[in-house]
């Protein structure tokens, strides 16, 4: 399987252009957050979003 995609990368986080979306992964003081947007509808509401405290990852409760 292949797919088209871009990444930029900023000094919190990283965007992703893929084919049929776009996903941003923001580093916080709390934690990360991950939202995704159908393709060019950044700005307006995430079609999905979630996030992880840096706690949970530290005590493996997060299931990454």
């Amino acid at each position: 399987m292949s797919f088209n995609y871009t990444t930029e990368a900023y000094e919190h986080g990283v965007h992703v252009h893929l084919d049929n979306c776009s996903i941003n992964i923001l580093r916080t003081d709390e934690g990360w957050v991950i939202d995704a947007w159908e393709l060019d509808f950044e700005g307006a509401e995430p079609i999905v979003s979630t996030w992880v405290l840096h706690t949970e990852l530290e005590e493996g409760q997060a299931g990454c």
